[in-house]
């Protein structure tokens, strides 16, 4: 039996009925929100560059050899000579197998004098240019895909990382999407995790999220609160210390930092971690700046709104009808009052 180009095929398969691993158990025990996969080893060798694919493929293959063979030793007194078959099937499969590669996306920006100055180029300042020293860069080509949503699951996910087929990662950001919609619907986050119409309208959020659509920035909110993590945002082209807080910021859970330029798209993943702590950039985000109230009271509402989720300060309270922004003393006197 000789397999022709039906990965993908099998792929889809298994993962319609496959079990949610526990990735997003390690990330933040309890978010509220599973990711599934065609594997249940969701542990990712940086030595084998073949991982991925070829566990999906062996797995899914294997199985379609047992499969074959169960049915045929029920309908036909020949079993014998066609296990012998199946055995030559399996070494085909090997053999194919053996010679597939999947390069890791990720780039070790610290390899070499070019890659030295394509940091110093890129993150032009002398705090980002550190974090090649500290974690690995993870970059994306701005294209007309969801750029924002592949940037957030390759920096929360190895699996996902290191996916290279585009119609496979279409397939899992509709899976995920939908769930996530779901989540979000059923359990009113729109209200109870403080949304407004400045972020997105709702109608557009359902629309995307259930058909598969690109989302905005701000729309990935919707993926940091139902996992429970830091989502953190920066613009290369502004000020060293702009930093966007897209929720409030909690040093103790896993957090998520999306770098911007005019043509790509970053993130920060541990070297030696499935996750990345918000206490570990407490520096980098300056998460402990101290604040004075002269100096406060010339901000405008939106920065003093980004400062409050900085510290993990709630930018509303309760009004006669639901949540209402607080206004800028009332930001105010939370920021002086915490530090």
């Amino acid at each position: 039996m000789v397999i022709k180009n039906n990965k993908f095929k099998y792929i889809l398969n298994v993962l319609n009925k496959s079990k949610s691993n526990i990735f997003i158990d390690k990330l933040q025990p309890n978010a509220t929100f599973n990711l599934s996969y065609p594997i249940e080893d969701t542990n990712y060798s940086k030595s084998k560059k073949s991982s991925l694919f070829n566990k999906i493929v062996k797995n899914v293959l294997n199985n379609k050899l047992i499969e074959k063979k169960n049915k045929q030793e029920k309908t036909d007194t020949n079993v014998i000579e066609k296990n012998k078959q199946e055995k030559t099937d399996t070494n085909v499969i090997e053999k194919n197998i053996k010679n597939t590669s999947i390069e890791p996306v990720y780039k070790d920006l610290l390899c070499n004098s070019d890659q030295k100055d394509y940091i110093k180029n890129t993150f032009n300042n002398s705090n980002l240019s550190k974090l090649s020293t500290i974690y690995k860069i993870v970059e994306i080509k701005k294209t007309n895909k969801d750029n924002y949503s592949i940037i957030l699951f390759k920096s929360i996910d190895p699996i996902f990382r290191n996916i290279l087929d585009n119609k496979y990662i279409n397939d899992l950001l509709k899976n995920h999407k939908l769930k996530a919609i779901d989540i979000f619907n059923k359990q009113n986050y729109y209200k109870t995790k403080y949304y407004s119409t400045k972020d997105f309208k709702k109608s557009d959020l359902d629309d995307r999220f259930s058909n598969n659509k690109n989302l905005t920035l701000s729309m990935l909110k919707v993926f940091s609160d139902i996992f429970n993590i830091n989502l953190v945002y920066h613009n290369l082209n502004n000020g060293i210390n702009d930093f966007i807080f897209m929720n409030n910021f909690i040093v103790q859970r896993a957090t998520v930092l999306i770098l911007e330029n005019d043509s790509k798209l970053f993130t920060i993943v541990s070297k030696t971690d499935s996750y990345i702590k918000g206490t570990s950039l407490v520096q980098l985000l300056n998460i402990n700046k101290k604040y004075y109230k002269d100096d406060l009271n010339i901000l405008k509402l939106d920065i003093l709104q980004n400062i409050s989720r900085m510290k993990n300060i709630n930018i509303k309270k309760k009004g006669k009808n639901g949540y209402i922004n607080k206004l800028k003393d009332d930001l105010i006197s939370d920021i002086i009052k915490l530090q």
